[in-house]
């Protein structure tokens, strides 16, 4: 796993303090993993606890409202997916892969991301398979 590869993943520098507090999503998970090239944003899940006056021009900041329609199936609140549902590599926190891979068949079954889901799906069960 290289953390290097991930765009924009400097700029969390600037929040370190409140690792704690937010965990990386969505395509960083594949960047980090070395199965896709780079990510064009980074995606995070914030707790109702972080709070920053740092502007970012490519880091997505999003609460539990805005995730919850497709993590409510994992757990309840931001907070309890971080504990649950995050593992710490280099001083951040990112989304566990199996719950990746669960939250790209959530968002297969709700057609949400289109072929873009699938090839991404297919990738990371090729992952996990390779893995075993």
């Amino acid at each position: 796993m290289n953390i290097k590869n991930i765009s924009h993943i400097k700029e969390l520098e600037k929040i370190k303090h409140l690792k704690n507090e937010f965990v990386v999503m969505n395509s960083a998970i594949m960047v980090l993993l070395g199965l896709k090239a780079n990510n064009r944003d980074l995606d995070l899940l914030v707790t109702e606890r972080f709070k920053t006056n740092h502007s970012f021009k490519n880091i997505s900041i999003n609460n539990w409202k805005r995730w919850s329609v497709r993590l409510r199936y994992f757990a309840s609140n931001s907070r309890d997916f971080i504990d649950n549902h995050s593992f710490e590599f280099d001083g951040f926190n990112f989304c566990k892969i199996e719950t990746h891979v669960e939250i790209l068949k959530v968002r297969k079954s709700q057609n949400s991301g289109g072929e873009k889901i699938h090839r991404y799906l297919d990738t990371m069960n090729k992952y996990i398979k390779e893995q075993k």
